[in-house]
């Protein structure tokens, strides 16, 4: 009976135990916040710009943070807020390692890690070295294809060369990019992503001056899909495309196609405010 009511407490003692533990987060919030109300504080002190040592000083309350909860799911923030507090003080190399680490940390996050190299690429294009962007756009290309960075990636490419004034090259890119949004859509990786890539598709086109060749396109796919959300974006596309030109013919086309999607999709809200969107514009 003893040895019961021995283990009955020894029981209770481990549940306590256990419901009385913290993971960790209740700790990290409060030193995130402790931490951000510094850093306002010394913002507001310091109008002109933080010196050298209150700088150093904001950015090891936060790294203090990461040390002690490198897996706490807002650490993902921290990273990003050393990253840029090293970028404003030139230190580049400290602020890759930050974004580089929400990538290892992280792996599952997929837009954070997209934008933390794309955050990568951008300072390495600011510091005039567009090889070293350029390896950092392709990792993005490659790893993470259907983020929202990921799909830009392609099409951004294509348009740095064509600023470049490396016309030839910027073409190349430009038709690739057109070629991995059409087998995009054709993956029907997701909604978003077929969304996403219609209108990239339609930059594609206009980058390389063929238009109508964009409206065979969009014909084509919406045939292809009808009833689906690619239909539905297909139409509006092509009612975008005449809609810019201000010919009688191409008022028929855009009316007709406006007239298409109201047919088409009567119950669809998403269908009203594209129509209401060409309105608003004072079509």
């Amino acid at each position: 009976m003893r040895n019961n009511a021995g283990k009955a407490w020894l029981l209770l003692i481990i549940c306590g135990i256990c419901l009385g533990c913290d993971d960790g987060t209740y700790v990290a919030e409060k030193m995130y916040w402790h931490a951000a109300r510094h850093e306002q504080e010394m913002v507001k002190r310091y109008p002109q710009g933080l010196p050298k040592d209150k700088l150093d000083e904001i950015i090891l309350r936060y790294r203090e943070i990461a040390l002690k909860a490198p897996f706490w799911k807002g650490a993902i923030h921290v990273y990003f807020k050393l990253a840029h507090l090293y970028e404003s003080n030139k230190n580049f190399t400290a602020a890759e390692k930050a974004y580089e680490q929400v990538c290892k940390d992280f792996p599952f996050e997929v837009e954070y890690c997209a934008n933390a190299l794309r955050m990568i690429a951008i300072n390495y294009e600011e510091q005039n070295e567009w090889g070293k962007a350029e390896k950092i756009y392709d990792r993005i290309h490659r790893e993470y294809s259907y983020s929202l960075v990921g799909l830009m990636v392609p099409i951004y490419v294509a348009q740095r060369y064509n600023a470049m004034g490396k016309a030839e090259l910027s073409s190349r890119k430009m038709n690739e990019a057109l070629e991995f949004y059409s087998a995009t859509i054709q993956s029907d990786i997701s909604q978003d992503v077929t969304i996403e890539a219609i209108e990239l598709i339609a930059q594609c086109f206009a980058g390389l001056g063929r238009e109508q060749e964009g409206v065979a396109f969009f014909e084509k796919l919406a045939q292809e899909n009808e009833g689906k959300v690619t239909e539905l974006r297909s139409l509006y596309k092509l009612a975008q495309l005449y809609y810019r030109k201000k010919d009688e013919f191409s008022r028929g086309k855009f009316e007709h196609y406006i007239a298409l999607i109201s047919r088409k999709f009567p119950d669809d809200a998403n269908a009203q405010k594209l129509i209401d969107s060409f309105r608003k514009s004072g079509k």
